[in-house]
């Protein structure tokens, strides 16, 4: 058995390698060596005891060892002593703060009637506290009951905080248009329809996720389809590296920042240029309950449930939340940005010499534009030449399309050198205004 028991160790240590369980403590147990099969507990162990002694005492008395866990016709355990103690070693109880000011969070995870009393829904809290009386609203129903009484672990008890399991009573409520959901207090958590996530690909998701597509979306116990444009990853870059491996970060959306828009949902380590982390917005298709810096999952249920691929493409933490669809007005508060590049090429100089050390300031490019387009919004902008010199664009040069360029530290150019203007383009600004071109060069 130890041979065993120390091979399995190695596969799983191997297996484990890799991720953020290196390393990770396993304990070999076995609460009934043998199987409950070989051993006999219960009922069955009554049975047997019975037609062993022929006794009925002898029978309850095994049923009554069988119930409190102790050894029955010779069963025993294995590890357990050792598990119990690595768990109080290493676990502490986390401090959960004052949470009188804190809103009711209930996660729901089953929902039943009970004849005479009411519908009883079992779950956990998560933020806030909750007293037989309160007034608590079902946010998916649009409906608020009042708590009749509560229990935990078969107890009745008054009040419940953060981090209690607890199953609470209500009345008037039909069951069966709720099995999973959650609980507030009325009127604390509203709908959200669409969020700014900090979100991380799932290393075993092997198909492309590309922004501007449809995933299904999951907040606690709902789902719906929901729409993901991609960004900031270069600008994560050092919270990638520095988080690799490790929980996801609770990160601030700066509204302020710009941030590079992303082609697609990008994973893998330094081999392929990672770690990654990217923001999303995720317009959803359906409303869901959205807590603040609630857990997100990104997946394609639409695959075939019988694939061997990974269906979660991606997990996050909600970092900001839009209650209606986003206007445009707070889309384009978002500053994403693709990079652009236009090329011209120069027509002539238009200096009547060159300067001594054989540069030009004035000349004239084409090619960069289309014939009667606004320049408007370019004007200003800076140019580079191949060697990098800098230069700007300084008007429209008739109707064209060819325009004046200006360098006040001259450059070496003549007819046919190339000229190239870098910028960039704002995702989500107002198509007619000039806000859609930055530059910081």
């Amino acid at each position: 058995r130890e041979e065993r028991v120390a091979k399995v160790k190695e596969t799983i240590n191997n297996v484990l390698a890799t991720t953020r369980f290196k390393g990770s403590p396993i304990l070999s147990v076995s609460a009934i060596v043998g199987g409950d099969g070989k051993a006999g507990v219960g009922e069955n162990a009554a049975n047997q005891d019975l037609d062993a002694h022929g006794s009925q005492a002898a029978a309850a008395t095994a049923a009554a060892t069988a119930a409190d866990g102790a050894a029955v016709s010779g069963v025993q355990s294995l590890g357990l002593e050792d598990l119990v103690a690595h768990i109080e070693r290493t676990t502490s109880l986390p401090d959960r703060g004052d949470v009188s000011n804190e809103p009711l969070y209930f996660a729901i995870d089953h929902c039943f009637p009970i004849r005479g009393q009411g519908k009883v829904m079992t779950g956990t809290v998560l933020s806030g506290s909750v007293e037989v009386g309160q007034t608590v609203e079902i946010p998916q129903l649009k409906e608020e009951r009042k708590v009749k009484s509560m229990q935990m672990f078969r107890q009745p008890v008054q009040r419940a905080a953060k981090g209690d399991r607890v199953a609470l009573c209500v009345s008037n409520l039909n069951d069966k248009l709720l099995e999973r959901g959650v609980l507030t207090t009325p009127h604390s958590i509203p709908l959200t329809s669409a969020v700014v996530a900090l979100v991380r690909k799932v290393k075993y998701f092997s198909l492309r996720c590309p922004s501007r597509s449809k995933v299904h979306i999951t907040v606690g116990h709902s789902t719906t389809l929901g729409t993901v444009t991609l960004f900031g990853s270069p600008q994560l870059k050092e919270v990638a590296a520095k988080y690799a491996g490790k929980e996801l970060p609770t990160l601030e959306f700066d509204d302020a920042a710009e941030l590079e828009y992303d082609a697609e949902l990008r994973g893998g380590g330094k081999p392929k240029g990672g770690p990654f982390l990217h923001w999303a917005l995720i317009e959803l298709d359906s409303p869901l309950i959205c807590q603040d810096k609630s857990m997100i999952i990104g997946s394609r249920l639409d695959m075939d449930v019988d694939t061997k691929n990974c269906r979660i493409a991606f997990y996050g933490r909600v970092a900001r939340q839009f209650a209606a669809p986003p206007t445009p007005a707070e889309l384009q508060a978002l500053k994403v940005f693709k990079w652009k590049q236009r090329e011209a090429i120069v027509d002539r100089v238009a200096d009547k010499s060159p300067a001594a050390d054989g540069t030009v300031r004035n000349v004239v490019a084409r090619n960069m534009f289309s014939k009667d387009a606004d320049l408007q919004r370019f004007l200003g902008k800076t140019l580079e030449t191949a060697a990098g010199e800098r230069g700007r664009l300084e008007s429209a040069f008739g109707k064209t399309g060819k325009f004046n360029a200006y360098f006040p530290d001259g450059a070496r150019l003549g007819r046919g050198d190339k000229l190239f203007l870098r910028f960039k383009h704002l995702l989500f600004a107002s198509q007619d205004t000039n806000k859609r071109i930055l530059q910081e060069l």
